[in-house]
């Protein structure tokens, strides 16, 4: 198997210990010259899935589900026609740029079944809305697909409850409700399956949680889709965050290829400018979440769009060290009502793009270095980095106690070669094979002028118990 460790943190860099006390070698160096850098992503204005139909007038996005199965993409997209009805429609694509709309024949409008319409949102006592999406590869064909939607409910006119609800499906397309999770949640919620955990994971933006007056994002978790727990308040208002600054959905994927690493899009609603932007997140384990950049955005009016943008699900490795995200683009604020006619570039799904794991890097403005904890190794070892004209990196393995290079592992035994647009293979005088990889090591970085996104052990051991890997950090 392989490992790849990216940088949202410090987690696994060791701090040295600063000054040496009489008598103590620190095993380690304390890292120097770098910082936890968040980046931007490529903004593609073109619009992908955008109203043309009568029946997805006047808007189409903002609660948008983008999902690859073999070598098809599906598409499942909320179409807003009034302000309290919406209907989810869904479009498939061989290439995730051109979309067909398939005329399904379940949902009548305006008098006819021809139309893409998956779901009808709105009737006399509830309105369903923010549904998103999940491939569950392993789960029964039946519920294979499976959704997670809000839905509120009204009394006379009044509104009741706010709750999240579920359905299942064989294809995507004929869904079955499964009942009701949990009290809460507003528009669309991020659904994954944590398979290590083996947890349905909801994030949702709190309807009303203990009362809070901003919106918030909360948390809940499930064995078996079925069964919800109590939500738990995840996300709130930071005290450097402006007053008047709610949090909208946050729109989470699970970092590809690394552990324990996971990659957020919140959407802040500023009342006062009555703008919604996407801001960068990432977080292990959720239980914490970061904010690399804070309050800056990455996707914004900067951008060119006269009104708001919204994040949407969807993470998509295309090759070429390319990863393609979406968002729903508005021509107006958030409450200044239907979108502008004649404004179709700004009125449906479009995407952004990142260098692979480019996210967050280890950015060496000039000279720089860092010593790594213990680590399991493999055979091999790769690094995604960008290194700037005159710019370095040199890498030794070194000993877990001592932090002394192991011979032919120093680091002018070190060589980079590139091996595709974002990575670079790493080797040294002799092979990572000849080591004892039951063992742990560390990696000891020396950095000029460059950025390493991510480092990734290949052709790893069998992952060592939690006690195992503890004794050996604290020999």
């Amino acid at each position: 198997m392989n490992r790849k460790h990216v940088f949202i943190d410090w987690w696994e860099v060791d701090p040295g210990y600063g000054v040496d006390a009489p008598g103590y070698i620190p095993p380690s160096g304390s890292p120097y010259g770098v910082t936890i850098k968040g980046h931007k992503p490529v903004f593609d204005q073109t619009p992908l899935i955008y109203p043309e139909k009568p029946w997805e007038m006047p808007r189409v996005g903002v609660y948008t589900t983008v999902i690859k199965v073999g070598d098809v993409y599906h598409a499942w997209y909320e179409v807003i026609a009034t302000p309290w009805f919406f209907t989810l429609c869904y479009a498939k694509s061989t290439d995730g740029v051109h979309w067909e709309k398939p005329n399904l024949g379940l949902h009548e409008f305006q008098g006819s079944k021809d139309n893409n319409i998956v779901r009808v949102n709105g009737h006399p006592d509830h309105i369903d809305e923010g549904e998103v999406i999940l491939y569950d590869e392993d789960a029964p064909e039946s519920e294979r697909f499976k959704m997670a939607f809000t839905r509120v409910f009204y009394e006379n006119g009044e509104q009741k409850e706010v709750a999240m609800l579920g359905a299942v499906s064989p294809d995507g397309i004929h869904w079955t409700e499964v009942g009701k999770f949990f009290v809460g949640g507003d528009t669309q919620a991020s659904l994954i399956y944590d398979k290590k955990r083996k947890k349905y994971v909801i994030m949702t933006k709190a309807q009303d949680p203990d009362h809070l007056i901003r919106r918030t994002m909360i948390y809940s978790e499930s064995d078996d889709f079925r069964t919800f727990t109590k939500p738990r308040i995840l996300m709130n208002g930071d005290p450097t965050d402006p007053p008047d600054m709610d949090i909208y959905q946050m729109s989470l994927h699970e970092w590809k290829g690394a552990e324990n690493a996971y990659v957020l899009f919140p959407t802040p609603f500023h009342r006062t400018s009555d703008e919604v932007n996407v801001i960068l997140a990432t977080s292990r384990e959720l239980n914490t979440i970061h904010r690399p950049m804070g309050n800056t955005p990455i996707l914004s009016r900067e951008n060119g769009i006269s009104g708001g943008i919204y994040s949407c699900i969807g993470m998509l490795d295309e090759g070429d060290g390319k990863w393609i995200h979406f968002c729903c683009p508005t021509p107006t604020g958030h409450n200044e009502g239907a979108v502008l006619k004649g404004e179709k570039k700004y009125r449906g799904i479009m995407r952004f793009i990142y260098r692979e794991d480019g996210y967050t890097s280890l950015h060496a403005e000039s000279h720089g270095g860092i010593t790594t904890i213990p680590l399991q190794f493999g055979k091999g070892l790769k690094i995604n980095a960008d290194i700037q004209t005159y710019g370095k990196i040199k890498i030794a393995v070194t000993d877990q106690k001592t932090n002394l290079p192991l011979e032919g592992f120093g680091f002018d035994d070190c060589k980079l070669e590139k091996i595709d647009n974002v990575s670079y293979a790493v080797t040294w005088a002799k092979p990572l094979a000849e080591l004892d990889l039951s063992k742990r090591y560390r990696l000891k970085m020396q950095l000029f002028k460059c950025d390493v996104y991510s480092y990734t052990f290949l052709d790893c051991p069998e992952e060592e118990t939690a006690a195992e890997s503890k004794a050996q950090y604290l020999v």
